[in-house]
């Protein structure tokens, strides 16, 4: 999405105007990529033989806040870890983004919004873009597989993972510099560490703390 792109006048360089470009995919890349993977069960396997093979890796949590990862082969640990040992450890994280409450609108319209998050080391990942709406609903579920050892247990119980809600529609009521960033959010997975799951609504919160 491009928002206020000049248009450079062929005479004299200036600025003639500015256009506003929108191009999105009629279906969300996950449910692409899910149909792709339906039709070629190969592709399918050889995905799944990648995901347990990052199995083998161990997240570290630096001072500053990152996260990176450690080869197995370097833990002593998980090196001890025999195949039937490994295949009991293995599960899966999901994370379900049900729902905003109460947005505002943004000048005269509601907001068309996404949620954003990254999940430990995994890849980005984005909710399907709910239009013009001040109550959207998402329920967004994504899975991920993890190693549940004893390391992995006590990094959850400091990490907190942030999610950040996004007006696709752009900036609100004209003012410059208001881009499409709506707020943010940090939720703790403490409570995984300890074998519970996390069901929490929070707030979210724009640049200003409001």
């Amino acid at each position: 999405m491009l928002s206020r792109f000049p248009l450079i006048s062929t005479k004299d360089g200036s600025i003639a105007g500015y256009v506003h470009i929108e191009i999105r995919m009629a279906l969300p890349v996950t449910e692409l990529f899910r149909l792709f993977l339906d039709r070629h069960p190969e592709e399918r396997s050889r995905i799944e033989a990648v995901s347990r093979q990052n199995l083998k890796t161990e997240l570290v949590l630096q001072p500053d806040g990152t996260t990176t990862t450690i080869n197995a082969s370097k833990s002593a640990m998980l090196n001890d870890l025999g195949p039937r040992e490994e295949a009991r450890l293995s599960n899966e994280l999901t994370v379900t983004v049900k729902n905003l409450t109460g947005l505002s609108k943004r000048g005269r319209r509601s907001p068309s919004t996404y949620v954003h998050y990254q999940l430990l080391g995994f890849q980005d990942t984005f909710t399907p873009v709910v239009d013009n709406n001040t109550d959207p609903i998402f329920d967004h579920k994504c899975s991920f597989p993890i190693v549940t050892d004893p390391k992995l247990l006590r990094f959850l119980r400091k990490y907190k993972i942030q999610f950040t809600v996004f007006d696709d529609e752009g900036n609100s009521g004209g003012e410059e510099g208001q881009h499409d960033l709506i707020g943010e959010c940090k939720v703790s997975l403490a409570s995984l560490g300890d074998g519970e799951s996390v069901d929490e609504t929070v707030d979210v919160f724009d640049s200003n703390g409001r």
